[in-house]
C-alpha cells in the first residue's frame, strides 16, 4: 500500500517537472524565434504609425466679412467768400471747435451799412407818407394814383432793405453747423473774391465709414446692419450700423 502511495508521488512530481520542462522549453523557443526573425521585428515596429490628435469644443458659428475702408468726417464743407472785399476781422482760431452760427470772418462792409442807415432813413419817410395818403385817401382828399404811388415808393425801399441785408450777411461768414475748423488759407487784411476758399469745417461727431464689399456679399448688407471696426493705431474694436448703401 505504501509503495503504491510512492508511485503514485512519483509520477505527480514527474509530471509537474515536465510541465515546467516544456514551458521554459517553450518560452526560449518563442524568444529565440522572435530574436531569430528581425523581418518580424521590423514588421511590429513598421505597424506603429505616428497620429495627430486635436480635442473639438463647441462653439456658434458665425459669418465674418473683413473689409477695409477709411473714416470720413460726417459734414464738411470749405467755407468760400460769397461776395468780393478785405478780411476785415477774424473771429477764430485754427483747429477750434466752433458751434452752429459762430461767426467766422468779417469781410470789409463799411459801405453797406452806409447803404443800410440812409435805406433807413427813406423807408421811415415812406412809411409816414404812406400813412398820411391813406388817410387823405379816406378823405378823398387824393387819388387812388397818388396813394398807389406813395404804397410803391414804400414796397421799392422794403425790397431794398431786404436786399442790403442780404448783402450783409454775406460779409459776416459764420458755421453752417456745429464742427472743428481747419488752417486757414487767408489773414486779416487779404483781398477777396467770390468763390475763394477761407477755411474747412468737419463735423466730427458722429464719423462716417465708407468701404466696400464684394458683390457675392452685398445680399447680406442692408441698413441696420451692425458692425465692428478698428482704427490704426489705437487699441481696441468699436461697433457702428450701417446707415445707407450706394449700389
Amino acid at each position: 500500500m505504501k509503495s503504491k502511495k510512492n508511485i503514485v508521488k512519483l509520477v505527480s512530481i514527474t509530471l509537474i517537472v515536465f510541465v515546467l520542462i516544456g514551458l521554459m522549453f517553450y518560452g526560449g523557443l518563442f524568444d529565440r524565434s522572435e530574436t531569430e526573425n528581425p523581418l518580424r521585428q521590423k514588421a511590429n515596429t513598421s505597424s506603429v504609425l505616428p497620429v495627430k490628435a486635436m480635442i473639438m469644443k463647441l462653439a456658434p458659428l458665425t459669418d465674418k466679412l473683413v473689409a477695409g475702408g477709411s473714416i470720413m468726417a460726417d459734414e464738411q464743407v470749405m467755407i468760400a467768400a460769397e461776395v468780393p472785399g478785405r478780411i476785415e476781422k477774424i473771429h477764430f482760431s485754427e483747429g477750434t471747435i466752433v458751434k452752429k452760427g459762430d461767426l467766422l470772418f468779417t469781410i470789409n462792409n463799411a459801405d453797406l451799412f452806409a447803404q443800410i442807415d440812409r435805406n433807413r432813413h427813406l423807408l421811415d419817410l415812406a412809411k409816414q407818407r404812406e400813412v398820411r395818403q391813406r388817410t387823405l385817401l379816406k378823405k378823398q382828399g387824393i387819388s387812388q394814383q397818388s396813394y398807389d404811388q406813395a404804397l410803391t415808393e414804400l414796397s421799392t425801399l422794403q425790397a431794398e432793405a431786404a436786399l442790403l441785408q442780404a448783402q450783409l450777411d454775406k460779409t459776416l461768414l459764420k458755421a453752417p453747423f456745429d464742427g472743428q475748423l481747419g488752417l486757414r488759407k487767408v489773414s486779416e487784411g487779404s483781398y477777396v473774391s467770390p468763390g475763394m476758399q477761407l477755411v474747412s469745417l468737419a463735423k466730427l461727431q458722429p464719423v462716417k465709414i465708407e468701404f466696400s464689399v464684394p458683390e457675392r456679399y452685398t445680399p447680406y448688407v442692408e441698413r441696420g446692419t451692425p458692425i465692428v471696426f478698428s482704427v490704426e493705431n489705437q487699441s481696441g474694436e468699436f461697433e457702428a450700423q450701417v446707415y445707407a448703401l450706394e449700389p
